[in-house]
Parts: C-alpha cells; sequence; structure tokens
C-alpha cells in the first residue's frame, strides 16, 4: 500500500504541474495581475491547488475583485475567474482623505478630493479607511440606510444622475438628483416600493422643470411635487456637499416673487391620476 501511494505522489509531482494560468473576467486588472496576486506559479503541483487559499490571495491584493472562481483542468491548467467590483460612490474618512466604496460597503481605494463622477454619501465618516475592507464607521444606522437605496438605484437609470445620497439623518433620506429634484425617501421601510413610484414619477413630463418629490409616503400613501418656486441652491459637487455634511444638509430658497405656489400628488407607482392644488404657500423647499 504504501508503494502505491509512494508511486503516485512520484507521478503527480511529475505528471500533474501547472503548464498554463487561464484569467477570465477581468476588466480593471491585467492577466499578469490577477496571477501575481494568486500566488500561482508555471511548474507547481496541480493537483497541491488550494482553490480557497488563491481566491483568498486575489481579493486580499487587488480590491475591485468582489469574487473569484478558481478550476483545475488535467493535465496541468488553472482556470481563475474573477467578478470585478464598481465604485459606487465617494465618501469621507475622519483623516480627512475621500474613498470610494461599492454598493456592498466595501472600501476600493483612495481617490481625488474632488471625485465628482460619483454621488457623495453625506452622513458617514469612514474610520481607519483601508483599501479592500468594510468600511467601518460610528453611524452605523446611516450607512445601512444608504448601502440599501443603492442596491435599489443599481437596479434603475438613476445612479449616475445623483449628485447626493444624505443619509445623516436615516429616517428622512434625501437624494439630489442633478439640479433637478430633491428626493425626500423617509426611512428605508417600503424602499423597493418608492423606487417604483420615483420611476413613475420622474416619466412624468408635468415635473420636467423639477423641484421636490416627497416620497415619504405621509400624506395618504402618495406622493407630493413641489416646483421650485424661486432659485433654489442644490450641492452639485462634493466639495459643496462636504460643506454640508457637519450640518444638516438643506435646499435653500430665496425670496418667492409670487404668493402661489403649485402641489401635484400622485396616488402611486400604479396610478395615472394627477391632481394639483394651488394655495398660498411660504415657497420654501423643506427638507
Amino acid at each position: 500500500m504504501l508503494l502505491v501511494v509512494a508511486i503516485f505522489i512520484f507521478c503527480a509531482a511529475i505528471f500533474f504541474k501547472i503548464t498554463d494560468i487561464v484569467v477570465e473576467g477581468n476588466n480593471l486588472y491585467t492577466d499578469e495581475e490577477v496571477v501575481d496576486a494568486s500566488g500561482l506559479a508555471l511548474g507547481d503541483n496541480l493537483l497541491a491547488v488550494s482553490r480557497g487559499t488563491v481566491a483568498g490571495r486575489i481579493q486580499a491584493s487587488l480590491p475591485y475583485v468582489e469574487d473569484v472562481q478558481v478550476g483545475r483542468a488535467l493535465p496541468g491548467t488553472v482556470t481563475v475567474t474573477v467578478r470585478e467590483s464598481d465604485a459606487v460612490y465617494a465618501v469621507y474618512a475622519a483623516n480627512g482623505t475621500v474613498w470610494l466604496m461599492n454598493s456592498s460597503g466595501k472600501l476600493l481605494e483612495q481617490a481625488a478630493p474632488g471625485a465628482s463622477s460619483y454621488p457623495w454619501l453625506v452622513g458617514v465618516t469612514v474610520q481607519t479607511p483601508q483599501a479592500g475592507n468594510q468600511a467601518a464607521c460610528a453611524e452605523t444606522e446611516a450607512l445601512d440606510a444608504a448601502l440599501t437605496v443603492i442596491q435599489l438605484l443599481e437596479s434603475t437609470d438613476y445612479l449616475p444622475k445623483i449628485v447626493e445620497i444624505d443619509v445623516t439623518k436615516p429616517y428622512d433620506i434625501i437624494l439630489r438628483y442633478e439640479s433637478l429634484y430633491e428626493i425626500h425617501l423617509g426611512g428605508v421601510d417600503q424602499m423597493e416600493y418608492k423606487m417604483r413610484y420615483l420611476t413613475a414619477i420622474l416619466a412624468d413630463s408635468q415635473i420636467a422643470e423639477g423641484g421636490i418629490i416627497d416620497l415619504t409616503l405621509e400624506k395618504e400613501n402618495a406622493a407630493v411635487f413641489k416646483p421650485w418656486s424661486s432659485t433654489v441652491t442644490v450641492p452639485e459637487t462634493p466639495e459643496e456637499s462636504a460643506e454640508e455634511s457637519n450640518g444638516e444638509s438643506t435646499g435653500e430658497t430665496s425670496e418667492p416673487t409670487e404668493e402661489t405656489g403649485e402641489q401635484t400628488s400622485s396616488e402611486g407607482p400604479e396610478g395615472a391620476e394627477t391632481g394639483e392644488e394651488a394655495g398660498t404657500s411660504d415657497n420654501s423647499a423643506e427638507n
């Protein structure tokens, strides 16, 4: 028996060596970077390859890699298939640096202070940031709320148009959509329904001029649209957002030029009925 085992080990060492390493699914990293991170080398014993160990090395070394699958094929091929993650938003760290994160809260890399091409997360400050680690912060409820919203936004076409996600108050989440809309979502309850509702609202040509979309559903389970009645200051860059991150984020208005404002109420994502209410208002954009 010992002789048989010895012969098998000898044959494995001689005949089952890695002769080819194939990398698939990579866009952000080169084949060479993935292979180097894997720790694999041509000539290694194919049967001695630990798939879990190889996957762990790659994920630890390459932050944008979200998942790794390692396959072996006789006589000597190893296939490494990676799934890369996308940076979804930017957030400040306690040390003043800016970091890019994905939709699961994983820190991907330190970014330039501007990072203006990403939605800005307000209300969360990352502690001891390190690329490849999950974000850790004191505002855990706020971060959880942000991730809930972001993961739902990813299934829509709106995420690239979101300038800011304000979770300073997790029960009063606010999205700023380009310079057009300030979207009040309330808390994370019924968030899937609110996102479907938002899709229906944004498809309505009556709100093309911009304004506040109130989706807190506090008024008879219906959304309310309030057009901008005067010039409104809406943060459009990370720098502007950062100035408000230390305090309550508000949409400011100048003094109104008219004494009446329009308010549109919609009955839900399935409803086609829209009514307008005209009356005296203070013409302020309340957050």
